[in-house]
């Protein structure tokens, strides 16, 4: 007899959504993965105010789901980076 088949798997809901819960804190790659950004993207957004500056606690970075799901709301279809010009 194995030592865990007395365990009993715990069930999470499919469809829970993690937007229910705006003060959920997200660590840079959820974030980034959330905002469907890329890293230099990201920090680059970040740079410029666009998205909130990361808290930390301890020395881990983390953003708040609220605050991203703002950001979120307010860009466009896409993240265009308007700093590089096109090849002519």
């Amino acid at each position: 007899m194995c030592a865990f088949e007395n365990i009993s798997a715990v069930s999470v809901p499919a469809e829970t959504d993690i937007t229910n819960n705006p003060g959920r804190l997200l660590r840079a790659k959820d974030a980034m993965s959330f905002l469907g950004m890329t890293r230099p993207t990201f920090y680059r957004y970040i740079k410029r105010g666009i998205v909130p500056k990361q808290r930390y606690m301890g020395s881990t970075p983390y953003w708040r789901l609220g605050e991203l799901q703002q950001v979120f709301d307010n860009l466009d279809s896409a993240p265009v980076d308007r700093s590089i010009s096109p090849s002519r």
